[in-house]
C-alpha cells in the first residue's frame, strides 16, 4: 500500500474516531448505555462508518478535497441497505472550519419524501438528543402502564 493511501486511511480513521467521540458525548446526556463505535466491517461488508444508533446510517469524511455530493450518495446507499426507516447522515470535516452535517428533514405537514438539509453540528446533536429523549420517555410511559 502506498504511503499516501495509508495516510488517507489514517486520516479517515481519525475523523471517524473524532466524530464518534463528539456524538457519544451528546448521547451520554440521555442514554449512556448506547455505545457509538466504528463499523470495522465497513470495508469488507459495506455499510456506514459508525454504529450504535439503529435509526442512523452515519458516513464520516475527513478529507482535504471536499466532495459532499458524492459522499451523500454513499450515505443514501448505506441507509437504504439498513432499512426504510434509517436516516442517512453525512458528517464531513472542513479544514479549519469544523464539522458539517448533511441529512434529511421534513417541513411541517410535508408529504414524503423528506428533503436534503445541511445543518451545523450543534443542531444535528440537538436533533439526536431530542429523538433519544422522546424514545426514552415513550419507554418510561409504556412501563408505567404495565
Amino acid at each position: 500500500m502506498r504511503k499516501q493511501q495509508q495516510n488517507a486511511i489514517k486520516k479517515g480513521k481519525r475523523g471517524e474516531q473524532e466524530f464518534a467521540a463528539i456524538l457519544q458525548a451528546a448521547v451520554d446526556t440521555v442514554n449512556p448505555a448506547i455505545r457509538i463505535t466504528r463499523n470495522l466491517d465497513q470495508a469488507r461488508e459495506g455499510g456506514c462508518d459508525l454504529k450504535g444508533i439503529s435509526w442512523l446510517a452515519i458516513e464520516v469524511k475527513n478529507q482535504k478535497i471536499q466532495n459532499p455530493n458524492a459522499w451523500w450518495i454513499q450515505a443514501l446507499k448505506s441507509a437504504k441497505r439498513l432499512g426504510p426507516k434509517t436516516i442517512p447522515v453525512l458528517a464531513y470535516k472542513i479544514p479549519r472550519r469544523g464539522w458539517k452535517i448533511r441529512t434529511v428533514g421534513q417541513l411541517y405537514n410535508q408529504p414524503d419524501p423528506p428533503i436534503t438539509i445541511d445543518i451545523n453540528l450543534e443542531d444535528f446533536l440537538r436533533c439526536v438528543i431530542m429523538r433519544l429523549e422522546a424514545e426514552k420517555n415513550a419507554i418510561e410511559k409504556s412501563n408505567q402502564k404495565n
